[in-house]
């Protein structure tokens, strides 16, 4: 009986010696809010980052632009620190949102150092290799919803539109350029329009109505197919590592911030709940390139909606020269599902038109315009039944 009392009190001061161990050992984040899910990222792509100072960024972007950089910032000064991503930096700061000529990106670059600017380019390989994979699952494992809408325009400035009289550039400030406008605009009309016929028709259903919703509840998932580019391949992309001009991979955190307990005192923790990433791929202007990854629609549409302008002038036929054509794919850096794709492809369309009737005196001139089609997709991977 004296050995299993003995074994009692031992078993008991041990317990009573565990729970005193576990008690002294306080929680390091009370609070009576529940603490946010963090995340992480699925796939480390070595991306870039860039580190500036206050009194750096105030030298070269304005005070009004600068300012919400810095809003979550209690106190800062002249030293006070901001590290950025790439997309961060050109999405804040692009010339069309400070309505400049790039001279404030180009600050922006000025500061950053020389090891920086090279990791920017570093990991090239690892972001197209990455978009590869992923993009080109998606035709293998279908996403339950797909919406997709493509658009066409043109640059009606004056820079884009180019007149050429035996092998020379008319002059944008003459009368005979300011008449030749008239029929510009005559000839952009059936262009955009034999355009706009050629997206809608391929983006017609069965019953002729403008389809713009892959929904496998009820669609097959071969389609994907015929909506997502490349059309009719296995592929999304046959892109190679000497395609590309730059592949810039960034990603942006989702932070909730909650006030926890810590040593017995009240403080704000930020959680990282979420994780988006950017990939940029811009293509080398090559017409062999751009096939590898978008999918050209063929010139008969717009040739058709041109005969309807015999009354004006004639066209036998165009040519199309690529300018910066680039990819942007949206990413869940925590899963690194697929969540968005962006085509951006600019041209250039050149032709020859010789007037007739009231455009007669035209003659034969050369015409050459820029114009834009852009292809978007969204991957809805969790739609409910509900909807």
């Amino acid at each position: 009986m004296k050995k299993n009392s003995l074994k009692i009190i031992s078993a008991l001061v041990l317990l009573s010696l565990i729970i005193g161990l576990f008690s002294s050992c306080s929680n390091p984040f009370k609070t009576e809010t529940e603490l946010p899910e963090e995340v992480s990222l699925k796939t480390d792509l070595n991306d870039p980052s860039y580190t500036f100072t206050y009194g750096e960024l105030k030298t070269v972007i304005p005070l009004e632009k600068l300012a919400p950089l810095f809003e979550n910032y209690k106190e800062k000064d002249a030293d006070s620190e901001i590290t950025l991503s790439h997309n961060e930096i050109v999405t804040r700061f692009s010339p069309n949102v400070m309505k400049d000529n790039g001279e404030t990106l180009e600050g922006i670059w000025s500061l950053a150092t020389d090891e920086e600017m090279k990791a920017t380019t570093a990991n090239k390989k690892l972001v197209v290799d990455y978009f590869n994979k992923i993009a080109n699952g998606i035709k293998k494992n279908v996403p339950p919803k797909t919406s997709y809408n493509e658009s066409f325009w043109t640059d009606d400035s004056t820079d884009s539109i180019t007149f050429t009289k035996d092998n020379k550039e008319i002059d944008k400030s003459s009368d005979e350029y300011k008449a030749l406008r008239s029929a510009a605009i005559v000839y952009k009309k059936y262009v955009v329009d034999g355009a706009v016929n050629s997206l809608l028709g391929h983006l017609k259903n069965e019953k002729g109505d403008t389809e713009n919703v892959l929904d496998l509840r009820s669609d097959s998932s071969e389609k994907i197919n015929d909506i997502l580019y490349l059309w009719g391949e296995k592929d999304v992309s046959r892109l190679t590592y000497d395609d590309i001009e730059t592949a810039i991979s960034s990603v942006k955190p989702d932070i909730k911030t909650v006030e926890v307990e810590e040593n017995g005192k009240k403080v704000d923790r930020d959680f990282v709940t979420g994780l988006t990433r950017t990939v940029v791929i811009t293509l080398k202007p090559e017409e062999d390139v751009v096939r590898k990854a978008f999918s050209l629609h063929d010139k008969k549409p717009v040739l058709d909606e041109l005969k309807k302008s015999s009354e004006y002038f004639t066209v036998d036929d165009f040519d199309i020269s690529f300018g910066e054509c680039v990819i942007t794919a949206v990413f869940d850096g925590a899963t690194d599902e697929l969540s968005s794709l962006t085509y951006t492809m600019n041209m250039k369309v050149s032709t020859e038109i010789t007037g007739v009737n009231n455009f007669a005196s035209l003659g034969t001139v050369g015409l050459s315009f820029n114009c834009t089609d852009e292809m978007y997709y969204h991957f809805g991977w969790h739609t409910s039944e509900g909807e």
